[in-house]
């Protein structure tokens, strides 16, 4: 894997990793690689493999929301890619120590919440 693929593949994970059904198998299907070289350039390069990096990504869209908008737990769930809420609920846990209520709250308390997200 080249330098130019390698950062086309991280590209491409951190803009798609809040699409809901985004699979490591789409990642190296984009660049026309193999999944062990993927997963080789990732460990190589980045210190950890594709999967982590969407598991980074993801939280960091969830906090994001959390702040900037009023959208519900739930909506934000879907917005960063996450098909069951059950799921966000426990990689932010993991990720932050608090849940994206607690979270938000700690956030808040001397901010205003700025606007929903556009439909």
């Amino acid at each position: 894997m080249g330098d130019g693929q390698a950062i086309e593949a991280i590209r491409f994970v951190r803009e798609q990793a809040c699409q809901e059904g985004i699979t490591i198998g789409a990642i190296f299907e984009h660049l026309s690689i193999s999944r062990r070289t993927l997963e080789r350039w990732f460990a190589k390069h980045a210190g950890h493999l594709p999967s982590e990096e969407i598991n980074r990504v993801r939280p960091a869209r969830v906090r994001e929301l959390l702040c900037e908008t009023v959208l519900s737990v739930e909506e934000i769930a879907h917005a960063a890619g996450f098909s069951h809420i059950e799921g966000m609920y426990r990689l932010f846990k993991e990720t932050t120590g608090q849940t994206p209520g607690q979270y938000r709250q700690s956030q808040h308390v001397n901010r205003p919440v700025l606007s929903r997200l556009a439909e």
